[in-house]
C-alpha cells in the first residue's frame, strides 16, 4: 500500500533539495541533510542537525550585488566580495549609473545606445521592457512599480507603468539628467548634469530645486534608510551624501576614480564603481572605504541590489516549518512501529 506520509515526508525532501541547492549560489545555507529519507531516531536527530545548521546560518539575510559590465553581461557578487560570474547576458547594450529592481524581484536595465529597457526575470531571463527617449541614463521604481527614466539626450523624465506603457512625467527643471533616485515617499529626485543640479519631483510630477550643492557632472544617486540621498560626483571623483531637507557634505573622496554608479544594501553600506580601475569600492555608513571586488577586463557600470522587502519566503523560515513536519512524521512512523 502507498504510505501517505512517506509521500509527504518526500515531497518535502524534494523541495529541500530544490530550495537548498538553488540558495547555495544566492550566499545563503549551503546544503540540508537529506532527513526526510531517514527512518527512526538516527533520522530525528538528523532533522533536528538540520534545523540546528538553519538556525546557525550566518548569513541568511545577506543581500547579493548585481554588477552591470561593459562586456554586455550582468555579474551577482556575494556580501563577500567573490564574483559568482554571468548571471545574464543582456541585449549589446550600455548601461550608465543607474538600474533597479522591482518588488518582484525583476531587475530592469535601459541601455544608452539602443533607446531602450530590458527586463530580466529573478531567473536571468532579459526582454525588451519598452522604448525610451533618447538616450536613457538612470532608471528608478517606485513602490508601485512604476520604472521612472532620465533620458539624457531629450532632457526628459519619463514614466513607465508596470505593463510597459510610458508617459512623460517631467521636462520642466530637467537638463541632461544622468542619475535617478526615488525616496520612501516616491518623491522622484533627478541629478541634471546640464546645469549640476538635483530637482525633486513630487509623485504627481511637480519639480522644485533640492539641492545646487557639490556638484560637478553627477552620475547615479540612492538612497539609505533614513532618507539620506548620495550622488556620485564624477568629476570630483568623490559622493555628496544630501540630508532630506538638502544640506550637503562630502560622503568620500577616498579610493574613487571616474566613479558612476552606486547602490546602498540593507545596512547602509555604500558600494560605488570606479570606471578608470574596473574595481567596486565598499564604504561603511562612516565613510571608511575597502576594495570590494574587482573585473579583469571589463568595466563596471551600473550598480543594484534586490529590495529588502521582497516577499519571498525566507529559507530559515521554510527549514523549520519543513524540519518540524519531518520530524513529527518520522515520530509517528516510529510509535506506530513500537506499537506492532
Amino acid at each position: 500500500r502507498i504510505d501517505i506520509l512517506d509521500a509527504i515526508m518526500e515531497g518535502i525532501h524534494i523541495v529541500f533539495k530544490l530550495l537548498f541547492t538553488h540558495q547555495e549560489s544566492e550566499n545563503r545555507i549551503s546544503y540540508v541533510p537529506n532527513a526526510c529519507r531517514l527512518n527512526g531516531i538516527c533520522g530525528s536527530f538528523t532533522v533536528f542537525a538540520a534545523l540546528a545548521i538553519t538556525f546557525a546560518s550566518p548569513v541568511a539575510n545577506a543581500q547579493n550585488l548585481y554588477v552591470f559590465l561593459n562586456d554586455s553581461t550582468i555579474h551577482r557578487v556575494t556580501p563577500g566580495g567573490t564574483d559568482l560570474g554571468v548571471w545574464a547576458n543582456t541585449a549589446a547594450g550600455i548601461a550608465n549609473s543607474n538600474m533597479a529592481f522591482d518588488s518582484a524581484g525583476n531587475l530592469y536595465v535601459p541601455y544608452t545606445n539602443t533607446n531602450v529597457i530590458e527586463k530580466f526575470t529573478p531567473s536571468g531571463v532579459g526582454s525588451i521592457f519598452a522604448t525610451t527617449g533618447s538616450i536613457p541614463a538612470g532608471l528608478a521604481i517606485d513602490s508601485a512599480n512604476n520604472v521612472f527614466v532620465t533620458n539624457y539626450g531629450d532632457s526628459t523624465i519619463q514614466k513607465f507603468t508596470p505593463g510597459g506603457v510610458g508617459s512623460i512625467f517631467a521636462s520642466t527643471g530637467v537638463n541632461k539628467p544622468v542619475g535617478i533616485a526615488i525616496d520612501s515617499a516616491n518623491n522622484v529626485y533627478a541629478a541634471n548634469s546640464g546645469d549640476n543640479t538635483i530637482e525633486k519631483f513630487t509623485p504627481g510630477g511637480t519639480g522644485s530645486l533640492f539641492s545646487s550643492a557639490g556638484f560637478s557632472f553627477p552620475r547615479g544617486m540612492n538612497f539609505d534608510s533614513s532618507g539620506n540621498l548620495y550622488a556620485v560626483n564624477q568629476s570630483g571623483n568623490l559622493v555628496e551624501k544630501y540630508t532630506p531637507g538638502g544640506t550637503a557634505s562630502v560622503f568620500t573622496s577616498i579610493g574613487l576614480s571616474t566613479p558612476d554608479g552606486i547602490a546602498i544594501d540593507g545596512s547602509n553600506n555604500v558600494f560605488v564603481t570606479n570606471e578608470s580601475d574596473s574595481y567596486i569600492e565598499k564604504f561603511t555608513p562612516g565613510g571608511v572605504g575597502s576594495s570590494f571586488v574587482s573585473f579583469s577586463g571589463a568595466t563596471p557600470y551600473a550598480l543594484a541590489f534586490q529590495r529588502s522587502s521582497l516577499s519571498v519566503p525566507e529559507p530559515n523560515a521554510i527549514a523549520i516549518v519543513a524540519s518540524s513536519i519531518c520530524t513529527a512524521g518520522l515520530m509517528i512512523r516510529k510509535r506506530r512501529r513500537d506499537k506492532k
